[in-house]
């Protein structure tokens, strides 16, 4: 596997490479900078997020295990491909850190976990950069997640909106959306088949992972030494406060209290709704019900 870095609008930006005997189209929309040990070359970056290598579908793994759609190989030199990722919200800020085993297809990565009450978590949220160093730790939050929603760029805090439903399971765009007065989903119908499993519709979580049941969350929750965030941020998994991004009219796509309280999604329905745990100073709740246009956050466990 190589290392590479990639320079888009001034900014330093990392990927990876791997064999492949593919060729790639030259994209001609952006320009960035490709440099790595023995390999010099210049490539065009095409915002937006396409298929890779004709892959169904191209995947690629953040630096946190985040798992989402990839940017098609930008061009194959020799025997290796570049491929980057990009989102159509701040595309330059959204090239990722990525390994591959061949070209495009689901990486195989080194995910940071941690042991708790019994079982193997990710160290992290999904998004983040660190473990968290404090409840308020802003490099600790990561994305937030519409419940059941794929990785498609939607999740990053700062996202563009839409107030147009998906019909579909995958929106096929990056932006939040914000259902119209009296809907309370992203999708419309809503489906109660998504993130059941490590094999379910739209897991966000890397291979091997997915999002735990309200009842995984009950009995992690019983092992903190305090019933609320202190205990939660005490405990192995360091949870954060890391807020929500709201839907409702009055706060459309805000987000909401990060650094004084934090919600993570569990894979559990619930009338139309899922299950969240609630981390707030005094209380914790691991059964929390939550409309599924929220924006949460996401913290994956070893199936």
């Amino acid at each position: 596997m190589l290392m590479v870095a990639v320079v888009t609008d001034g900014r330093q930006r990392h990927a990876r490479t791997s064999l492949s005997s593919r060729s790639n189209a030259l994209q001609e929309k952006g320009s960035g900078l490709f440099f790595a040990p023995l390999l010099f070359l210049h490539f065009h970056l095409t915002p937006g997020l396409v298929e890779c290598n004709e892959r169904e579908p191209g995947t690629f793994i953040d630096a946190s295990g985040r798992e989402g759609s990839m940017q098609r190989a930008i061009r194959t030199v020799a025997m290796f491909a570049v491929c980057v990722s990009t989102y159509p919200a701040a595309a330059a800020d959204k090239v990722v850190v990525m390994p591959l085993m061949d070209s495009c297809s689901r990486p195989q990565v080194e995910v940071p976990v941690v042991t708790s009450a019994g079982r193997t978590w990710m160290a992290l949220n999904l998004g983040a950069s660190q473990v968290a160093t404090s409840s308020a730790d802003p490099a600790a939050y990561g994305t937030l997640y519409q419940w059941g929603r794929p990785g498609d760029g939607h999740e990053y805090r700062s996202s563009p909106t839409t107030t147009q439903q998906s019909s579909t399971d995958e929106p096929g765009h990056g932006r939040f959306i914000l259902p119209p007065l009296g809907h309370f989903d992203w999708r419309n119908p809503g489906n109660d088949s998504l993130w059941q499993g490590v094999s379910g519709i739209n897991n966000p979580c890397p291979a091997g992972f997915r999002v735990p049941t309200a009842a995984e969350w009950e009995t992690e929750k019983a092992s903190w030494s305090s019933q609320n965030a202190a205990g939660a941020f005490a405990s192995p998994l360091k949870l954060a406060l890391a807020g929500s991004r709201q839907f409702v009219p009055s706060d459309p796509g805000v987000v909401f209290s990060a650094g004084s309280m934090g919600w993570y999604w569990s894979s559990t329905v619930y009338y139309g709704g899922s299950r969240a745990l609630q981390l707030e100073s005094t209380y914790a709740s691991a059964d929390y019900f939550f409309w599924r246009a929220h924006g949460l956050s996401v913290r994956c466990i070893k199936d």
